[in-house]
């Protein structure tokens, strides 16, 4: 798919939808900008399945860690329904993550727990050299600097919160007008697929998988 719409310079943008909250962006740009140093890990909650629900918090892990996934290790297994829900011949069951640690390019490590947090689910916390961040769709931004205290979002322009949809849709048609590339699209978008594939395909093997050595004959 990506191969046709380079040929056609069509982007292909993925629907992380919440990964558009505009609180989320915002402090997004904050920790880009050293507000806690330099990232050293991220941790995202949720679980489900690998490609269809998990997928969201792979996406905010990225936002945060970077879109250069080199080596996933995950656990995970389909369950009884999705197995009799997957008619004969059409391939794999999509298991559920239990878990997922993910290494990237540069030098950042992801973990998504498999389950909800403290604060539900679809969140991330964002380890730095000089504090730590908490950004979601459903939850206020949140930072703390090194000592463990929070530290004051009023000046920093965090937006009020509005649909995912308006904002992904607005870059969309300013990209048609000439603008930048939307979030979430092309390598990006194939950065979080992989990640998914990668992590099913280790979950069902029991090994590291690299992803630049991914198994692409496997049938989900």
């Amino acid at each position: 798919l990506l191969r046709r719409a380079r040929a056609n310079s069509v982007p292909i943008i993925g629907s992380y939808s919440r990964h558009w909250a505009p609180h989320a962006l915002r402090l997004q740009e904050l920790v880009a900008g050293g507000m806690i140093g330099d990232v050293r890990s991220v941790v995202g909650y949720c679980g489900g399945l690998f490609l269809s629900f998990a997928s969201h918090t792979t996406d905010l892990i990225c936002q945060f860690a970077g879109y250069t996934p080199l080596t996933v290790i995950a656990r995970g297994a389909a369950e009884p329904e999705t197995v009799a829900k997957t008619p004969p011949g059409a391939g794999e069951p999509e298991p559920s993550l239990y878990s997922l640690f993910i290494e990237f390019a540069n030098g950042v490590t992801g973990y998504q727990v498999g389950a909800d947090g403290p604060e539900g689910a679809f969140y991330v916390d964002v380890f730095g050299t000089k504090g730590r961040a908490r950004a979601g769709m459903y939850l206020p931004p949140s930072v703390s600097d090194a000592k463990g205290q929070p530290v004051d979002l009023t000046p920093h322009g965090i937006p009020p919160n509005v649909s995912v949809f308006k904002i992904a849709y607005d870059q969309i048609a300013a990209h048609l007008d000439g603008g930048p590339r939307p979030h979430c699209a092309d390598d990006d978008m194939r950065a979080v697929c992989e990640i998914g594939f990668g992590g099913i395909e280790s979950a069902l093997t029991g090994r590291s998988v690299r992803l630049d050595k991914l198994n692409g004959t496997r049938k989900i």
